[in-house]
C-alpha cells in the first residue's frame, strides 16, 4: 500500500524524468500515439490503483489487454455485418417515428389553435351581430313612434360603418346634433350629413378637409359624398364604405408623414390629371370623396339598349315538361359557352339566374371609372390608381405601363440606351406589389371569358339583315393581367407621368370595349329583330382573330364563295382612332368589288361596335353577290352607292341586346 501511494506521488511531482526512464516505465504499457495524454494519465492510474488491490481481486494486465482487443475486433465485425446494419436501421425509424409522432401533435395543436380563432372569431360575429340587431330594434321602436324611421336607419347604418372602420391612429367621432343630422370627424376631415322627413331622404351632404387649420371645400366632393349617400339610402352601402374607407387612409397617412401636406398634394394631383386628360381623347377627370376621379368615355361606342323581359305564358303540363327540358340543355350550352376557359363562371352567365332586368357592363357602352388617391406603399407615399371595374392587360401592355408608372421620366428617355434588367425588375415589383393589408390586386389572366357569339344586324332603313356567327380562334391571351389597382411612386408622379399612363390604360379600354361590341353577350341584337323564319337573311360564319391590343382580324369563310374568303382588319391607334381595310385572302382579280377606302375611313370614324363595322364593310359585297334585285331595293330605301349616307340615322335607331344573360360583372372579356 505504502509502495503504491509513493508511486502515485512521483508520477504526481512535475520533475523532469530522464529519457531512459520513460523506455523503461512504458515496456508495461505501450502508448498509443493516437492516444490523448490524459488516456495515459488515466491508465497510468489504474494500474496504480490495481497495484493498492488484493491480490485476489487484482485485475491481470495481459488479461486486460487481450479482453480489449477482442472488443475492438467484435465491435469491428458487428459493424460489418447485416444484423449491425439492420439495428442500425431499427435504431433510426424509431427516432424518426418518435420526430414524426411530436411533429404529428405540433401541427395538430396548430390546426386546433386555427379552429378555435375561427370559432372564437364566428361568435364574436354573431354576437356584434345580435347586439347590432338588438340596437336597432329598439332604436326603430321609438322612431316609429316619432315617424322618423328611414332617418333613424340611415343614422344607425352610417354610425355601424364609421365604428367598424375606426382605427388606432384615426379616431373618429360621431356627433348626432339633432335627430336629423349627423357629423363624422377626425383631425383631417369632416363629414356632414342633413336629412329631411322622417323617411330618411338626404337632404344635402358635405365633405370638408383640414390641413394644418385650413378647410377645404370642393362642390364635385359634396355631389359625389350625397350619391354614395342615396345609395346606401337604398340599401347599397359598398360605395361609401369604399369612399369612407380611403378618406381614413389619407388620414392616416397624415399621421404617419407629419411633414407632408396631404391637402397640397390633391391639388397639385387634381392640376396634373386634369392637364393629362385634355391631352387625351376620351379621358376626364373630376374631383372625388377619395382624391381624383378619372373617366373614359368613347362617344362613337354604339351601346345596346336592353328590352324588358317578355310575359310569361302557363303552359300544360306536356309542354311545360318539353319547354324544361329544353331549357336544361340550353342552360348546359350555354353553361359551357359561357364559362371562362380558367373555369370562372358568374351569375350573369347562369340562364337560372338571370335577373328580371339585365344590365351591360359599363365597359360594353365604352365607359370606365377609375380614382387615384394616397397610399403607403415601401414605407413611403405613393399614388393608388384603382378601377370600379379591372384593367385586363396582355403582357406587353402591362409591362409597358409598369415601365411608364415606375420609371423617373426623363427628356432624354427616348436616346438613352436600355437596361434589360432593370426593366425586368421594375415589372416584377410592380407585379408582385401588394396593398397594405396584404391583397394581391395585380392577377394572371390567360384565357377569355367567351369564344362564341351571335350578332343580328338589321338596321331600320335597310333590306338587309345579316346574322353574324363569331368564332374567336385566339384562344389564349399572350402574359395576360388583371389589374384591380396599381401604384405609382410619388416621386414619379409628374404629368408627362400621368399622360403616359392615361394612354396605356386608354388604348387597352378602347380595344377592350371594341371586342365586346361583338362578344358582349351569346345573342345580340342591332336594330331590327331578324325573324326565325327569315329565308333571305344572310349568314356569315366570321372567324376572329385577336392582337390585342392593336390589331382584330375577321374571316368571312364562305360567306361570298368557297374562294372568296374576305379579310375584315381593324386596327387601333393609340390616340384611339380606328383604321378599317376589307381585302380578299388570295383572289388576286376579285370578281365582286369591296368598299372602297374612302368609305371604310368614313365608316370607321363613326362607328365603334365590331357588328356594325362589319355589317357596312360587306353589304354592298353581299348585295353584288345576291343580284341587282338587292341593290334596286338598296336605293328604294334612299341610300346611296356607298352603303354609308343612311349610316348616322342607323346608329341613332335602338340597338337591342336580348335574351341570354349578360357576361361581364366587371369587365371580364378576358
Amino acid at each position: 500500500m505504502i509502495d503504491g501511494l509513493r508511486k502515485l506521488r512521483v508520477m504526481s511531482t512535475p520533475t523532469p524524468t530522464p529519457a531512459g526512464m520513460g523506455t523503461a516505465a512504458g515496456t508495461a504499457i505501450a502508448p498509443n500515439k493516437n492516444s490523448p495524454h490524459l488516456h495515459s494519465v488515466a491508465s497510468s492510474l489504474r494500474s496504480c490503483l490495481d497495484g493498492m488491490l488484493p491480490d485476489n481481486l487484482r485485475n491481470d494486465s495481459a488479461a486486460f489487454q487481450q479482453h480489449l482487443t477482442q472488443q475492438k475486433t467484435r465491435l469491428q465485425t458487428e459493424k460489418n455485418s447485416w444484423r449491425f446494419g439492420l439495428n442500425y436501421l431499427f435504431e433510426t425509424l424509431k427516432q424518426h417515428k418518435d420526430w414524426y409522432a411530436r411533429n404529428q401533435q405540433f401541427v395538430q395543436l396548430r390546426k386546433d389553435v386555427k379552429r378555435f380563432e375561427a370559432h372564437v372569431a364566428t361568435v364574436r360575429t354573431i354576437l356584434s351581430e345580435s347586439v347590432s340587431k338588438l340596437d336597432l330594434e329598439a332604436g326603430l321602436r321609438g322612431a316609429e313612434l316619432e315617424g322618423r324611421v328611414g332617418a333613424y336607419k340611415i343614422m344607425f347604418e352610417v354610425t355601424k360603418i364609421v365604428s367598424n372602420l375606426s382605427r388606432p391612429l384615426v379616431k373618429l367621432q360621431i356627433l348626432k346634433p339633432n335627430e336629423s343630422s349627423l357629423s363624422v370627424y377626425c383631425d383631417t376631415f369632416v363629414l356632414d350629413i342633413v336629412l329631411s322627413g322622417g323617411e330618411g331622404a338626404v337632404e344635402s351632404a358635405s365633405l370638408t378637409t383640414v390641413e394644418k387649420d385650413q378647410t377645404s371645400q370642393f362642390p364635385d366632393r359634396d355631389e359625389d359624398l350625397l350619391a354614395s349617400l342615396k345609395l346606401l339610402a337604398n340599401g347599397d352601402s359598398t360605395n361609401f364604405t369604399e369612399k369612407l374607407h380611403r378618406l381614413i387612409n389619407r388620414a392616416e397617412l397624415a399621421v404617419k408623414f407629419p411633414e407632408m401636406n396631404f391637402e397640397q398634394l390633391e391639388m397639385e394631383l387634381y392640376t396634373k390629371v386634369t392637364e393629362a386628360c385634355s391631352q387625351q381623347k376620351y379621358w376626364s377627370a373630376k374631383r372625388a370623396v377619395e382624391g381624383v376621379r378619372v373617366m373614359f368615355k368613347d362617344p362613337n361606342a354604339c351601346i345596346p339598349v336592353i328590352e324588358p323581359p317578355r310575359k310569361r305564358v302557363k303552359l300544360d303540363e306536356a309542354q311545360a315538361s318539353a319547354t324544361s327540358a329544353a331549357g336544361a340543355s340550353g342552360a348546359t350550352t350555354g353553361a359551357t359557352d359561357s364559362v371562362a376557359m380558367d373555369g370562372s363562371n358568374d351569375d350573369h352567365d347562369d340562364p337560372s339566374k338571370t335577373s328580371s332586368t339585365d344590365v351591360l357592363s359599363p365597359l360594353a357602352n365604352g365607359e370606365w371609372t377609375g380614382s387615384i388617391s394616397f397610399i403607403e406603399w415601401r414605407d413611403q407615399v405613393a399614388l393608388h390608381v384603382v378601377g370600379e371595374a379591372p384593367l385586363v392587360m396582355v403582357g406587353q401592355q402591362a409591362r409597358k405601363l409598369a415601365l411608364v408608372a415606375m420609371q423617373k421620366h426623363a427628356k432624354t428617355a427616348a436616346t438613352a440606351q436600355k437596361d434589360v434588367h432593370e426593366d425586368e425588375k421594375l415589372f416584377n415589383e410592380f407585379v408582385s406589389w401588394t396593398t397594405p393589408d396584404g391583397k394581391k390586386p395585380i392577377l394572371p389572366r390567360l384565357h377569355f371569358a367567351r369564344d362564341r357569339s351571335i350578332c343580328s344586324v338589321f338596321p331600320s332603313r335597310s333590306s338587309l339583315a345579316m346574322r353574324q356567327e363569331y368564332t374567336l380562334t385566339t384562344k389564349e391571351i399572350s402574359g395576360g393581367l388583371k389589374l384591380h389597382s396599381f401604384p405609382i411612386p410619388l416621386m414619379n408622379a409628374s404629368m408627362e407621368t400621368l399622360t403616359n399612363v392615361l394612354q396605356v390604360c386608354g388604348r387597352s379600354l378602347f380595344f377592350h370595349a371594341l371586342l365586346l361590341s361583338a362578344f358582349c353577350s351569346r345573342s345580340n341584337t342591332f336594330g331590327q329583330r331578324i325573324a326565325a323564319d327569315n329565308d333571305e337573311a344572310v349568314n356569315a360564319r366570321i372567324k376572329v382573330d385577336v392582337a390585342a391590343a392593336e390589331r382584330i382580324t375577321m374571316n368571312t369563310g364562305d360567306l361570298l364563295g368557297a374562294d372568296k374568303q374576305v379579310l375584315i382588319e381593324v386596327n387601333t391607334k393609340p390616340d384611339c382612332s380606328l383604321e378599317l381595310s376589307v381585302k380578299y385572302q388570295t383572289e388576286a382579280t376579285p370578281s365582286l368589288p369591296l368598299e372602297n377606302a374612302a368609305t371604310l375611313q368614313k365608316l370607321a370614324s363613326v362607328c365603334h361596335s365590331i357588328p356594325l363595322l362589319t355589317y357596312y364593310a360587306l353589304k354592298r359585297t353581299v348585295q353584288a353577290k345576291n343580284g341587282p334585285s338587292s341593290a334596286v331595293a338598296a336605293g328604294a330605301n334612299g341610300e346611296d352607292c356607298n352603303g354609308i349616307a343612311a349610316l348616322d340615322g342607323d346608329l341613332s335607331v335602338s340597338m337591342k341586346m336580348e335574351g341570354e344573360g349578360m357576361l361581364l360583372d366587371e369587365m371580364d372579356m378576358f
